[in-house]
Formats: C-alpha cells, sequence, structure tokens
C-alpha cells in the first residue's frame, strides 16, 4: 500500500496525516516532510499517524516540535 500524506500549513503550524505501512522508507519521507515544514518557518508540527504501525513509530517522532495529534 505504501505512505500516504495530506499535508497543511496555517501561519507557524503544520499538520502531516499519514496513511499506511510504515516502513524505513516510509519514515524517512516524513522526516522530509516535517523538515520543508520547519524550512518553512513551522514551529509546531503536528503529526496524525493512523497505521497499524503506530506503536512502533509514535516515539521516534514525539519531541517538543512535532508532536502527534490526538485521536
Amino acid at each position: 500500500m505504501g505512505l500516504h500524506l495530506h499535508t497543511e500549513q496555517r501561519n507557524d503550524q503544520a499538520l502531516i496525516a499519514v496513511y499506511g505501512e510504515i516502513t524505513a522508507r516510509s519514515a524517512r519521507q516524513l522526516e522530509a516532510a516535517v523538515e520543508h515544514f520547519r524550512t518553512r518557518g513551522c514551529s509546531v508540527v503536528n503529526v496524525e499517524i493512523r497505521s497499524d504501525g503506530l506503536d512502533r513509530s509514535l516515539n521516534k517522532w514525539n519531541s517538543p516540535s512535532v508532536r502527534p495529534s490526538e485521536p
């Protein structure tokens, strides 16, 4: 199935909604998307992950500037 990202930016905040299987390659794609928004001046990047791999993947993105969205 792969990974599908839906992104949205409002002022200094961004939302990345992730759908699909989290693999090493797709995790790098997600990391690139987060960095893209950081370089565009976003101080908060919310990541919403909808995947079977949620438990494995969530901890990597749980930092002060990258917060998972509440379900």
